[in-house]
């Protein structure tokens, strides 16, 4: 996420911060271990009636604390990760919240890194932010006006931000289409955004990334044909600069067959959605989330042995992702093969010990197979972690109480 720009105007800025919306250059999208901070940031508050197992409650309290609290919401955003670490909002914005919390940062978004501090953090930014797209491909990057903001309120020192996003608004007319087309997606005025970025493709400006950008702005306004055609256009874009073998530096191909793939299946073009996800996977053979939406399709075909196949693919190609690993152990579990799931649910459980989804189908497995101690374990585990309206909380409850209630009576 950190790099130079020789134009230090703000139009000049906002392209350069443009050029790097997706994962760097040469980065694989596998990179989906847990993040390797070594400290654990305390858990924070969330006050009210908020429930404190609920990992949307501190994506909701990160949101409001990260314009004036940006590591108090890195903070929250990693606990909503840790409670759900299949929450693509929580990995964004802790990437972006990271980054704000720390004006050298801040300056090295656009000026470019130049400690090893600096570089450190960026790696960690962009390995969140990888993962976040795996996750959700048509994630609203929301915060990202956030960076440009920040920069223009600390390098003209502006005290107020609404000040500041004043002088960009004001500057704004001024400014490239493709500038323009990135403010008005950041702001939601998809109307604007479109056609700033139509203006752009005329210019020859990026036109493989503004593709893909009109493309999420069509899905995120339900215009999926339209979605899907900016996105095969991408696509070519990309195959032509692999014929000239120019490096291209934006998200790659199995990305955007991921976004066709899902396109495809809104639409009801199922078969269509399996080819697109193969062409996913024939750009990177470890590229799990093709495996997951080819498991998904295998189940609404009712084959769950297929299912499980590529559940097992996903785990196999994301070994060190507690999400990846449930997900494979549900598939098993679907396709009657209750041991390998337990294999895949403890070390699920040994990736993240706050995800509450393990626990709860460990202890049924466990509950099923008259093993009522390690049940027992498993079911007051889930409760300790689960929110307040899970739906497995009441059967958790019923069937922790009957099995204390019989080891306390002296049964097995």
């Amino acid at each position: 996420m950190g790099f130079r720009v020789s134009n230090r105007s703000l139009a000049g800025v906002l392209v350069a911060g443009l050029a790097l919306a997706g994962p760097l250059a040469g980065q694989s999208p596998a990179a989906q271990g847990p993040d390797p901070a070594l400290v654990m940031p305390p858990r924070p508050m969330v006050g009210g009636n908020a429930d404190s197992n609920d990992a949307r409650a501190y994506v909701e309290l990160a949101t409001e604390l990260i314009v004036k609290e940006p590591l108090a919401a890195a903070n929250a955003f990693h606990w909503a990760q840790r409670l759900d670490p299949s929450s693509a909002a929580a990995l964004y914005g802790r990437a972006v919240a990271t980054i704000l919390a720390d004006d050298e940062l801040v300056r090295a978004r656009f000026e470019g890194a130049r400690s090893d501090k600096a570089r450190a953090a960026f790696r960690l930014a962009d390995s969140l932010d990888a993962r976040a797209r795996l996750l959700d491909p048509f994630l609203h990057r929301v915060h990202d006006k956030l960076f440009l903001i920040s920069y223009v309120a600390r390098r003209n020192h502006i005290g107020n931000l609404g000040q500041a996003l004043g002088a960009i608004e004001s500057a704004l007319g001024d400014m490239e289409p493709a500038v323009q087309g990135w403010y008005f997606y950041s702001t939601e005025q998809w109307k604007e955004a479109l056609q700033r970025y139509a203006d752009a493709l005329r210019r020859g400006d990026d036109l493989a990334f503004i593709l893909q950008r009109r493309a999420e702005i069509f899905q995120y306004t339900r215009q999926y044909d339209s979605a899907f055609q900016q996105l095969r256009q991408a696509i070519a874009e990309h195959e032509k600069r692999e014929k000239s073998r120019v490096v291209w530096i934006y998200a790659p191909k199995a990305l955007l067959e991921h976004q066709s793939g899902l396109l495809l299946e809104r639409t009801g073009r199922a078969a269509e959605a399996r080819e697109a996800y193969g062409r996913a996977l024939l750009e990177d053979i470890s590229y799990a989330p093709a495996h997951v939406r080819l498991a998904a399709l295998a189940l609404q075909a009712a084959d769950t042995v297929a299912a499980a196949g590529e559940f097992v693919l996903a785990a196999q190609a994301a070994p060190l992702d507690a999400f990846r690993r449930y997900q494979c152990a549900y598939g098993l579990v679907l396709a009657r093969k209750p041991a390998d799931a337990i294999e895949h649910l403890r070390a699920a459980i040994a990736l993240e010990p706050w995800f509450a989804d393990p626990r709860f189908l460990l202890a049924k497995l466990a509950d099923d197979g008259e093993r009522y101690d390690e049940a027992v374990v498993q079911y007051r585990a889930f409760l300790e972690r689960a929110r307040e309206r899970d739906p497995q909380r009441g059967f958790a409850s019923r069937r922790l109480a009957t099995l204390s209630a019989r080891k306390a009576g002296g049964l097995r």
